[in-house]
């Protein structure tokens, strides 16, 4: 069977793996027999497939240039299909991914220290302020008074305390 070069150049030229990706198509003797340059035609394959390789018929490795091999053996015409993309360019989405990680978990730190701010402003200061109250009253100061209005776990420890010390100065 026979396949004219400008059709399987037009087929090859339709198949795109990504930025700087090739795809060519070899025969077993590791020669180009479709590729985009006609120039490189019959001449030896950028990309040479091993021994141990042609027996697995499909697979993919990484060469020392930091390309993405993948290849594929026609068990009908021992023809391969070798794709190759840069690695550099698979990862460059993954690049920009990090980089919004990065941003999202700074501004949820800063986030984080804001509500504990908040929090430590609900809780903390009000706690501080009756512990002052209760080292008052323990020195001997029996007016002193909490008042506080509200209705959570704070408040209801003021009015506590302000039962304490009105029973206290009662005794």
């Amino acid at each position: 069977m026979e396949f004219s070069t400008d059709v399987l150049k037009s087929e090859i030229g339709s198949m795109t793996l990504g930025e700087n990706s090739s795809v060519v198509i070899t025969n077993p003797s590791n020669k180009n027999i479709a590729t985009l340059d006609m120039k490189a035609i019959e001449k030896a394959a950028d990309i040479q497939l091993t021994k141990e390789q042609f027996e697995k018929n499909q697979n993919s490795f990484t060469t020392k240039d930091d390309y993405l091999v993948a290849y594929y053996r026609s068990p009908v015409s021992g023809w391969n299909l070798i794709g190759e993309i840069p690695i550099s360019s698979m990862v460059k989405d993954a690049k920009k991914i990090f980089n919004y990680t990065l941003i999202v978990a700074f501004f949820a730190a800063i986030a984080a220290v804001l509500i504990g701010l908040f929090v430590v402003r609900m809780i903390g200061r009000p706690l501080v302020q009756l512990r002052n109250l209760m080292q008052q009253g323990a020195m001997g100061k029996l007016t002193v008074r909490a008042n506080y209005t509200t209705k959570d776990e704070i408040g209801q420890l003021g009015s506590s305390f302000d039962r304490m010390m009105e029973q206290i100065t009662a005794l």
